[in-house]
């Protein structure tokens, strides 16, 4: 195995970690909000979120890392080729979605409920609006896995 198949074959994995979790968490997420009680589905996602910054973080730095790595010892590619450029800034977006927008909303969430209850009419919609950027992750995340195996130009 040469360095390169090495580190897209590492690079790959990474990408199926953080895609497959993140896909993983939005499913899980709603068909928990909408098929069993909200004390339990708060339940699996407190330990959900638990888990979350020692699978996404180390998904997501490994999958940047090593891609940067191909990138970097390849001739064939530069980090301007637009393809790349599109998919690091989609990566970084994704990122500030999961962890600046997504880890406050979290918390915020698990703060009104514990003022307010679990059936309050807040709880559902800020569970919602979880919900909404979980989409829009996953979205932009399957737009990035299309730039990396088609590599438009």
């Amino acid at each position: 195995m040469t360095s390169y198949e090495l580190l897209v074959t590492l690079h790959v994995i990474a990408a199926m970690v953080w895609v497959g979790s993140a896909t993983i968490y939005l499913v899980l997420h709603q068909y928990l909000h909408s098929r069993v009680p909200r004390s339990q589905m708060f339940e699996v996602l407190h330990h959900t979120d638990r888990i979350a910054p020692f699978v996404f973080l180390p998904a997501i730095l490994s999958t940047l890392t090593f891609g940067a790595l191909v990138v970097a010892t390849q001739d064939a590619w530069a980090f301007s080729d637009l393809w790349v450029s599109l998919g690091l800034g989609g990566l970084l977006l994704s990122f500030a979605l999961g962890f600046v927008s997504g880890v406050p909303m979290a918390a915020s969430l698990t703060a009104l409920k514990d003022r307010v209850g679990l059936d309050a009419a807040e709880v559902s919609a800020a569970s919602r609006r979880i919900l909404l950027v979980a989409y829009v992750e996953i979205v932009i995340l399957a737009g990035v896995v299309f730039l990396m195996v088609a590599k438009p130009v």
